[in-house]
């Protein structure tokens, strides 16, 4: 994410005067400047191209673990499905991950282990858990705290 700030937008910055924001209050930079203003266009274009990076970034780690399912040859979504609910990933996340439908989610992960796992950890450490533990290990510990 470094590669979203430019030139133009450490100009914009530095040109702003400091007391423009001295008495601001709670107000916003869009508040402050006018819209066609030139900071105001770096800025948010700045913006923009953080939530570019943080898409592609998570794009990143869903294809990551994807590929980590087919390296050991997990195909079924659904396994998939349970295995990311074990290691904490949330409805919206295994769902991104696995492509399944929120029923199927539901009715074969949520509903059958509803207290399985962490809750709500980050995919960026599920990617780094199955890179550097492997799914066999993971495999196991599931199948132990399952049984």
């Amino acid at each position: 994410m470094a590669n979203c700030i430019t030139p133009k937008l450490l100009d914009a910055i530095n040109s702003l005067d400091i007391k423009q924001f001295e008495r601001r209050e709670t107000r916003s930079l869009e508040e402050l400047l006018d819209p066609h203003d030139w900071r105001l266009v770096e800025v948010l274009k700045f913006r923009q191209r953080i939530k570019d990076a943080e898409r592609n970034n998570e794009q990143h780690t869903i294809n990551s673990i994807k590929r980590s399912f087919e390296k050991y040859k997990l195909t079924d979504r659904v396994q998939q499905a349970i295995v990311l609910r074990y290691l904490g990933l949330n409805f919206g996340e295994i769902q991104a991950v696995t492509d399944l439908g929120r029923n199927k989610i539901y009715h074969h992960v949520i509903h059958k282990f509803p207290n399985l796992g962490p809750k709500d950890v980050d995919l960026k450490i599920v990617e780094n858990r199955l890179r550097t533990q492997g799914l066999e290990k993971i495999l196991r510990e599931f199948q132990a705290n399952v049984s």
